[in-house]
Order: C-alpha cells, then structure tokens, then sequence
C-alpha cells in the first residue's frame, strides 16, 4: 500500500514539474503589452495564429509552422500600442493596457475586443513539435 502512494506523490511531482511549474515561471516573466496574444484565428491547417510583440515590431506568428510574418512596426504611448502597416506606415490597430487586461480596438471598423496574452509554454512550442511541418 505505501508503494501506490509513493508512485501516486511522484506522479503529481512530475505532473507539477513537467506541466505547471513552466507556466507558472511564463507567467511570472510576461510584461505588459509584450509577447504572445490569442486573436483567436487559425490558418488553413487549424493551427492557431497569435499576435507577437517584441522589439518594437510586431508579427503574426504560427507555431505550428514554425512561421514568423513580420506585419508592420509599434508605437508605443504610455498604456498602449497602435500596430503600423508593414508597407504604409498606417495604423492597423491599438492594444491598451489597463493594469490587468488587455484589450485591441481595430482602427477601421472601431471593433474592440479582448485580447488574452498567452503565457503557457504548451500553445507556444508544443504545436511545432508534434506538427508534420518541420
């Protein structure tokens, strides 16, 4: 009897090691109005497509195809970000930060929507590893 509980603690350890632990460390090193955000779109294939934003730029990006698309660059204004065309300089979106959420208002049409910053190690790297893509 105290092997089933010893092999049942260990399980939840590696459970704890393997799967939480990495989102746990993700979350605490995301920052505001940087990295990944689910748009909630998906290509062709059904692999998911998120908005990144690093280094001033910002890409739609498919980790199940292992593909970065760079779209256009940021302006940064205090709590929030517009989102530049790539070829005409023209803003596409914003993205606001209100000190717990974010959100993206599109420029156009004025549609506003949440946007969830995607912190999880599991929707970020495992598509490309079990993609027949690469």
């Amino acid at each position: 009897m105290k092997k089933k509980y010893v092999i049942a603690i260990s399980l939840v350890g590696l459970l704890l090691l393997v799967y939480v632990i990495p989102i746990i460390v993700a979350k605490s090193r995301a920052r505001p109005l940087m990295g990944h955000f689910d748009l909630e779109s998906k290509c062709m294939g059904g692999h998911e497509i998120f908005l990144l934003i690093e280094n001033g730029r910002y890409y739609f990006d498919c980790p199940g195809h292992n593909e970065k698309d760079d779209m256009g660059r940021v302006a940064r204004s205090g709590d929030s970000i517009t989102l530049l065309g790539l070829h005409d300089d023209l803003p596409w979106a914003r993205v606001d930060w209100n000190g717990s959420k974010h959100s993206i208002t599109f420029i156009k049409d004025g549609e506003n929507q949440d946007l969830p910053q995607v912190v999880s190690p599991w929707r970020l790297r495992l598509p490309y590893y079990i993609s027949r893509d690469h």
